[in-house]
């Protein structure tokens, strides 16, 4: 199983200012939750369920063409992902062999406002393996804990201002003695701080600045007030920025040794990326394309990917069944 990743929370509705502003704020809504968590999230409108397979595929006359049905070696499990969503209550997730059964089940419940409150996931004989936990004030996340056997693993704390704006996030890890031993626990428990960030904003309440020890962020506005570009530095050195350009993110980054790295990524109006162009000190390395189709929700419910890397081209495409309530 893969770890637990730092990925930020989208509850269905994106911020006024679209997909590809959101995609240069992210820092500004931290959460954590797993792939297919935060993939069952994502899916708009009365979802009751859905289903994920994967296929791979060939370039064929300009085209990426769905081949068979096979496992998907990016996600190193299984390719059935079912879920159902009932009113933002509770998501079951069931990540399946090649024969059908079940590996393993993600559960996540939510509150009354459709935030996630806890997300459970269990072996597939029924065991916990894991959960997380959410906790919220006003509507705005304040804790976040990876448990595990019942004791903290990971823990997040963020503070607000009155207005709501973040001031502050401390994360925190624990580690306990093997096995889990409630008697040792308390003279062998040990915790260290993983990161303490601070938000500082601007007159007109925006984000400005994301300090954290010798890393800053600092955020950049349009006269309309719309977001355009991030640049972070390192003790002083601009080393990588985020910039808008029409419905396109560029990102670029500076090495220590000198070397230059360019992505593009091109956005179409449902919000997913199209395109993505990868660039190594100026010239041209990697070129992904995405090419969708959706329902009337705005779900894709098909998905073609292509890698045109002269070393290792890559082609596959993945479809999903979604079923809404009535």
């Amino acid at each position: 199983m893969r770890r637990i990743l730092p990925i930020f929370f989208l509850l269905v509705v994106l911020p006024a200012w679209g997909q590809v502003e959101y995609e240069l704020m992210k820092p500004l809504a931290p959460a954590r939750l797993s792939d297919y968590t935060l993939h069952a999230c994502e899916l708009r409108g009365p979802v009751r369920s859905s289903t994920y397979r994967y296929f791979e595929a060939n370039y064929v006359n300009g085209r990426i063409e769905k081949g068979s049905e096979a496992e998907n070696p990016e996600i190193k499990y299984d390719y059935y992902t079912t879920f159902t969503k009932r009113g933002f209550v509770e998501s079951v997730i069931d990540l399946r062999d090649l024969q059908g059964t079940i590996n393993f089940k993600d559960s996540l419940l939510f509150n009354a406002e459709g935030m996630p409150i806890r997300m459970t996931r269990y072996f597939r004989d029924g065991r916990v393996k894991f959960y997380e936990s959410f906790e919220y004030t006003h509507g705005k996340m304040t804790r976040w804990a990876a448990h595990r056997q019942e004791h903290i693993q990971n823990d997040l704390v963020c503070t607000y201002s009155a207005d709501g704006n973040i001031l502050s996030e401390l994360e925190t890890d624990f580690y306990y003695p093997e096995p889990y031993d409630m008697h040792s626990m308390a003279d062998d428990t040990q915790n260290r701080v993983l990161a303490q960030r601070y938000y500082h904003y601007d007159e007109q309440g925006r984000l400005h600045k994301r300090i954290s020890g010798e890393f800053q962020t600092e955020y950049f506005y349009s006269v309309e007030g719309k977001p355009v570009k991030r640049s972070s530095r390192n003790e002083g050195d601009e080393w990588a920025t985020w910039e808008i350009s029409g419905d396109s993110l560029i990102y670029r980054e500076l090495t220590s040794n000198g070397n230059s790295h360019v992505h593009l990524t091109h956005f179409n109006p449902q919000g997913d990326p199209v395109e993505k162009r990868f660039y190594a000190n100026g010239t041209l390395t990697r070129r992904e394309t995405y090419m969708y189709v959706y329902d009337e929700q705005g779900n894709w419910i098909s998905r073609c990917f292509g890698s045109f890397d002269c070393a290792y081209p890559t082609y596959w495409c993945d479809e999903r069944v979604i079923t809404y309530h009535e």
